[in-house]
């Protein structure tokens, strides 16, 4: 655990009793404004954020954080929520892991490519991310496996008398993105295990092409039995630029990480923590390139405070097993196919695809709340007697499939899994974990497909599967779980106001 000087924590209780609760800095000043300024829109000068107004904004929230998040057991429940004894200063470490993408890329010749002065460059010269105190090497274990020295950067005090140590384990190769699959998963969930029990908290630099991918198998792969925070996070401009996102989105995952008790997997990107699990990619270029949409953030940042949402985070029960469990599971991406629906597919193009007999899992996207051409469900009854594994998900970025319409009944007759409001890259990156498991079997993998592990998905309510009585009270929590921002009066949610 880490030690902290005296200072009185507050318990969200009594911060309010709100779950959705703001934490306001009182050491924090409003010295910029973002009036006139469009985050989204990463192609203009003034539409880009100002990185040492937002970096400096975020900084200065460490010393708030530090004395109201940190030390603190994990809750069952807001009410359980304790504050630790005031103790002594304290010195948390993270571990930095690169293993590439976009943030750490230089321009050449050939265009964007992996550059290995990531530290010497972007990160050591940075006061944001080095006070220039001398901090010995750190013992790590590598991406292969091997024991070795990292260099180590301490970051400026925060007013609390936090300092954060971030040891930087290059990965070598770095990785395009675009490349990384399982091998890659495997290998990142080896280095946390690994390293685990030597850092407080752990962060990933990757790619943004697959990092919704990433972020969903690692959260399968390392919970429930992961205790310490992980954040990925990435950039839509490198940092060798000066109007990179990367230093805003680098420096608040290390502050979230290192001061925030949040032992699961998400995401840091265009301030906002999002659980790893619920993420998907929404633009190829603006800094806000990431949404959940169909689950709300564990945490924003802005300027003026941190807000944390209590009630969306996940609170691990206290049952740590053998040392056995926390084995990684290797994983193996080729077994599970993606199938999206389209007008005019044809059945003998999808029998074509499942004659393979490597695939054992399949994820299909399907119109809307779970529909498809009715001439292909035979096809897709074959494979399934065969013992492969389907899930059904919706194309659609909001909502939900349900089985309220006749091919998406007929989909569940033929033994198709319902995916609920999960997103393509968890469905996929859960179906190959869960083939993976051993002591599995075909009919297991089915069941747990549909069901809530990580939360990834929103488990339906029995009045609201298929054609079942509709309840105006239940209107609200429809609202809020399965369809947010788009109201829906049928039975089946399926008509958007």
């Amino acid at each position: 655990m880490f030690k902290k000087k005296s200072n009185q924590s507050r318990s969200p209780e009594q911060a309010g009793s709100n779950p959705t609760s703001r934490m306001h800095s009182p050491y924090m000043s409003r010295t910029t404004s973002e009036e006139g300024t469009d985050p989204n829109n990463s192609n203009s000068t003034s539409g880009a954020p100002s990185q040492s107004h937002m970096s400096s904004g975020i900084y200065r929230l460490l010393s708030f954080v530090s004395a109201n998040n940190r030390n603190r057991t994990a809750p069952t429940s807001r009410g359980d929520m304790k504050a630790a004894p005031a103790e002594a200063a304290y010195e948390p470490s993270v571990l930095l892991i690169v293993a590439g993408g976009t943030i750490c890329m230089q321009d050449s010749a050939e265009g964007l490519v992996t550059s290995k002065l990531f530290l010497d460059e972007c990160l050591t010269p940075k006061p944001l991310f080095n006070d220039g105190t001398p901090v010995p090497v750190s013992p790590v274990v590598d991406e292969h496996g091997v024991s070795r020295e990292a260099p180590t950067l301490q970051l400026p005090r925060d007013r609390n008398g936090a300092n954060v140590r971030c040891t930087v384990l290059e990965f070598n190769p770095l990785l395009d993105s675009s490349t990384a699959h399982s091998p890659t998963w495997n290998q990142l969930a080896r280095v946390i295990r690994s390293n685990e029990a030597s850092y407080d908290a752990f962060v990933i630099c990757h790619g943004t092409d697959t990092l919704a991918y990433t972020a969903a198998s690692l959260s399968f792969m390392l919970m429930p039995n992961l205790e310490k925070t992980v954040v990925l996070t990435g950039a839509q401009r490198s940092m060798f630029f000066a109007d990179s996102d990367g230093s805003d989105n680098l420096l608040g995952s290390i502050v979230l990480a290192s001061h925030l008790r949040i032992p699961e997997v998400a995401v840091y990107f265009g301030h906002k923590l999002l659980r790893g699990t619920r993420i998907t990619k929404i633009s190829a270029s603006s800094y806000s390139g990431f949404e959940s949409p169909n689950a709300g953030p564990l945490a924003s940042v802005s300027e003026t405070g941190i807000v944390v949402h209590w009630d969306n985070l996940q609170h691990p029960t206290p049952t740590m097993t053998a040392k056995s469990t926390k084995d990684v599971v290797e994983v193996d991406s080729s077994k599970v196919v993606v199938l999206k629906i389209y007008p005019g597919i044809t059945s003998e193009l999808v029998d074509i695809i499942f004659s393979s007999p490597h695939i054992r899992g399949a994820v299909l996207e399907t119109f809307g709340a779970g529909n498809m051409p009715l001439s292909i469900i035979p096809t897709l009854e074959k494979a399934v007697k065969r013992g492969v594994a389907i899930v059904n998900v919706t194309q659609c970025l909001h909502g939900s499939v349900s089985d309220a319409y006749e091919p998406a009944r007929k989909l569940v007759e033929a033994g198709i899994m319902l995916g609920y409001d999960m997103t393509m890259e968890a469905a996929y990156t859960k179906m190959v974990y869960l083939l993976a498991c051993p002591g599995l079997s075909p009919e297991d993998v089915r069941k747990k497909i549909s069901a809530n592990i990580r939360g990834e998905l929103t488990p339906p309510e029995p009045s609201s599967i298929g054609n079942g009585p509709f309840s105006i009270a239940q209107l609200p929590i429809r609202y809020e779980r399965t369809m947010p921002g788009h109201l829906s009066v049928d039975y089946g949610q399926q008509t958007p106001l």
